[in-house]
């Protein structure tokens, strides 16, 4: 048995669709440590892909002409592939859009072999536009209340959200890139919040307490620097952009709060004191602290949540429904609490 000091979570991710390859792309490039396995039917998007192992699903039929059904039995024939990716490993992640007939059929047939075989697992799910078309409103529909059901933990970055930041003149790429880097800077905050030491430790069992019955959740990243006010850290990091929930639902968190040596405890009880604030007071939080330096001197504080919502507020007051019937544009005011490199 090996010890839990010294334990490292192993950590992989499934894409699925064109999303879930630009993601796992997106992951590759930006180093961080995972295993990734890209699927997909369409063998030129499995050539694009950079993924370690790449599992195409040969149909033999143009898709148009295959019912959801008729793919999910497809595509369930190859579940022993899936199953070899997945052993062994501590989470992982199922990656795709909710939109498309492919990857919301195969998401859920994923979601249903990794429940099957009890490995812990969080749904990163991008909902599109509501100028998508009926069959693909309807798909993703169904695919983020089977994700719901299926994985122990739920994301759902939506699109429409984007407009917060860009105007419908925009580049797409930049608006593609824009979401890119929000999926991944979650994988990559669960990651480093799970493995880095520090003052007070959070480690992978405590993320693993929050995530594996944690229904819907979101993951966010802030920081004040300099003479700002330390609750703007926290204030970016619940903002949440393209997450389409109210965080006065959720009911417990892991708080990271990684700073130069300068913070004090006044610092720490402020932080601590608006989450509190910004969800409610009977709050479950899990709290950590570690020390980084700059060469400019400058005070920085970063903080990192992961959080989960409350499975009665989501059964009582409909908020599964509410994320996949709303599309009205968030007012953040203009926060940009994840990493977004490519904006």
């Amino acid at each position: 048995m090996q010890n839990d000091l010294y334990y490292k979570p192993v950590f992989k991710v499934i894409g699925i669709g064109g999303t879930g390859r630009r993601i796992i792309n997106k992951i590759i490039e930006n180093k961080i440590n995972i295993e990734s396995l890209f699927i997909d039917i369409d063998q030129k998007d499995i050539e694009l892909s950079n993924a370690n192992e790449k599992l195409y699903i040969q149909t033999n039929k143009d898709i148009n002409n295959l019912s959801k059904l008729d793919l999910s039995l497809i595509a369930w024939d190859y579940r022993d592939q899936i199953k070899k990716f997945s052993e062994n490993s501590d989470l992982v992640f199922i990656v795709c859009n909710s939109s498309g007939k492919t990857a919301s059929t195969i998401s859920s047939v994923v979601g249903e072999i990794l429940r099957e075989q009890k490995t812990l697992t969080m749904g990163l799910c991008v909902k599109d536009f509501y100028t998508e078309d009926t069959e693909k409103l309807n798909n993703t529909k169904q695919c983020i209340k089977e994700l719901y059901y299926l994985t122990n933990s739920l994301v759902v970055i939506s699109n429409e959200r984007t407009l917060n930041y860009f105007d419908v003149n925009e580049p797409n790429i930049r608006v593609i890139n824009y979401v890119n880097n929000v999926v991944t800077s979650i994988v990559s905050i669960i990651e480093e919040v799970s493995i880095r030491a520090g003052l007070i430790n959070v480690d992978f069992s405590d993320v693993k307490s929050i995530l594996e019955n944690g229904g819907l959740s979101m993951v966010g990243e802030g920081s004040s620097i300099g003479k700002e006010n330390p609750i703007e850290a926290v204030r970016k990091a619940m903002a949440s952009p393209l997450m389409e929930i109210s965080i006065s639902n959720i009911k417990s968190a892991v708080v990271e709060i990684s700073s130069t040596p300068d913070i004090t405890m006044a610092d720490i009880n402020d932080i601590i004191s608006e989450v509190v604030s910004l969800t409610r007071s009977d709050i479950d939080i899990i709290f950590g602290s570690n020390f980084y330096y700059r060469d400019d001197n400058v005070k920085e504080i970063q903080v990192r949540i992961i959080a989960t919502f409350d499975e009665n507020d989501v059964d009582n007051n409909n908020l599964l429904d509410y994320i996949i019937n709303n599309y009205s544009i968030k007012n953040i005011n203009n926060f940009k609490p994840l990493k977004n490199n490519n904006i």
